[in-house]
């Protein structure tokens, strides 16, 4: 994980006590997965080539969303134990 970010929590925790909630952010498995395959949102192309995996290559897009989202949950929980109490997760192309 990111030591910065961890640092980061438990400072913030530390710091602001009750007086406030400590969020921390997690991307969700399909919204990672455009971005690494299409290389930028896929907006303008309509997600061409993750469409174009999923049909003709279905076991390699499964393959990177069950990496992700392993590595999402061991960040998520990273992220827990340095001091979040709650997870904001974002899925913008899901």
């Amino acid at each position: 994980a990111c030591p910065f970010v961890g640092e980061t929590l438990t400072n913030l925790r530390q710091a602001v006590g009750n007086k406030a909630t400590v969020l921390g952010f997690i991307g969700l498995p399909f919204t990672l997965a455009t971005y690494l395959v299409e290389g930028k949102t896929g907006t303008t192309s309509g997600f061409a080539q993750v469409a174009d995996m999923r049909t003709n290559n279905p076991q390699i897009l499964h393959g990177i969303l069950e990496i992700l989202a392993k590595n999402i949950a061991d960040y998520a929980s990273y992220q827990i134990r340095s001091g979040a109490q709650v997870i904001q997760v974002f899925d913008s192309w899901a």
